[in-house]
């Protein structure tokens, strides 16, 4: 198996009436394979503001990440202000049009990120495979403004969403929603001289597993802290995750208050896997063998 996990539950025993119990399961990357097979959409903001000085890095940072993404995944291209523009769609990463175009992208007009956001979505289901919305913007959309649009906004399995917010004008909680809703990641640029090194970092080199979902079974109600689920459709793992939930032991309980089935493809050899990890829990005969079964 390329990954291992381990669960840890709060409880070792049950009480004469119902406790509350928390947990965290922790998936490892055991071995890791080129990262091949993935869909990578990129959103650029072009808007008026990103005039100059953060249009230029961007293009330089969008350039350097092309050249980052390893062979065997596919490139969408996708540029916004107050229209949106499909440069490229599902490219090879060695097409050889792409850096022309994006050298000689300019920046003016508004910021219609949800409309950006609409487009990359219905590209990702129209192709069906895993992959990345990598986001980078300067500014609030100009299109949609109501954040509970972006709650629920329909982003399919196996998609990260990895942002790039420059400067101090850019929505924070509108890319926290989106990256709470995918597991995906915020990264702060407050220099624009920066974003061509960090726009790079958002190309994945090399995972441990593909199509990564979390199925967890209790016989209470499920409550996750840091992720969306369950079940939890986690897509690639790069590296350490760790998912942490709370659930209620009912009294007098015996038996596996969690099971935990996590589903996953060997990026190696394309088969599906399967670990199982669970939390037995027997009821206490005592107050003292109780809290002796406590893991703080």
């Amino acid at each position: 198996m390329t990954i291992s996990a381990r669960l840890e539950f709060s409880h070792k025993y049950s009480f004469n009436s119902p406790v509350r119990g928390v947990f965290r399961l922790v998936i490892v990357p055991e071995r890791v394979s080129v990262a091949t097979g993935f869909h990578y959409i990129i959103l650029l903001d072009t808007s008026g503001s990103m005039y100059g000085l953060k249009i230029e890095t961007a293009k330089q940072g969008a350039l350097q990440l092309l050249s980052k993404i390893p062979q065997g995944n596919k490139i969408t291209f996708i540029t916004f202000s107050s229209t949106v523009k499909l440069l490229t769609e599902f490219s090879d990463t060695a097409s050889s049009s792409l850096p022309e175009t994006i050298s000689s992208i300019t920046a003016s007009g508004n910021t219609v990120l949800f409309t950006a956001l609409s487009t990359a979505i219905n590209v990702a289901k129209k192709h069906e495979i895993p992959g990345y919305i990598i986001l980078l913007t300067d500014g609030n959309p100009t299109d949609i403004t109501d954040q509970k649009a972006y709650e629920s906004i329909d982003i399919p399995e196996g998609f990260k969403i990895i942002s790039f917010g420059i400067g101090d004008d850019y929505n924070a909680q509108l890319l926290k929603i989106l990256a709470d809703k995918t597991g995906g990641i915020i990264n702060h640029i407050q220099d624009p001289a920066e974003i061509a090194n960090s726009l790079p970092q958002a190309a994945v080199t090399q995972v441990g597993a593909k199509n990564v979902t979390v199925e967890i079974d209790s016989p209470s109600q499920v409550k996750l802290l840091n992720y969306p689920g369950p079940p939890v459709k986690l897509g690639a793992i790069e590296g350490v995750i760790r998912i942490y939930g709370e659930t209620t032991i009912p009294a007098n309980f015996n038996g596996n208050i969690l099971n935990i089935r996590i589903n996953y493809q060997d990026p190696t050899s394309n088969k599906n896997e399967t670990i199982v990890a669970v939390s037995p829990v027997s009821p206490a005969s005592s107050s003292q063998i109780f809290l002796s079964g406590i893991n703080n």
